[in-house]
């Protein structure tokens, strides 16, 4: 389960705003927008940066940005393989989530090896 812990409070809050600001400004679709946007690009990124050094405001930050260009990239690069896009977009995301929750199980075999 993933925990919110008082450095992403914050940013919890934010994103909670923004959305509603977006469904103010542009009803539903805007509001899809934002979270489409949160969850699919942002929130798979910063569980891949979660076990990392960095402060909670890096994390977020490179997570956005991150998030902007290798998703996209990796559904592009899955779908030369599979000729849906939607299937492709979903197995970039499955591959992305699944990279965060394991990353730290890798990053610790890693380590043994050296």
């Amino acid at each position: 389960m993933i925990r919110i812990g008082r450095d992403y409070a914050a940013w919890l809050v934010a994103m909670v705003v923004i959305a509603a600001v977006a469904f103010a400004l542009f009803g539903m679709p805007g509001f899809r927008a934002i979270v489409g946007i949160t969850v699919l690009f942002a929130l798979p990124v910063l569980l891949l940066l979660k076990n990392t050094g960095l402060d909670a405001e890096e994390k977020v930050f490179f997570s956005l940005f991150a998030g902007i260009g290798l998703f996209p990239l990796a559904a592009w690069l899955v779908n030369r393989a599979v000729p849906s896009f939607r299937l492709s977009a979903v197995l970039a995301l499955a591959g992305f989530v699944a990279a965060g929750f394991f990353a730290q199980r890798i990053s610790a075999r890693l380590r043994k090896l050296q």
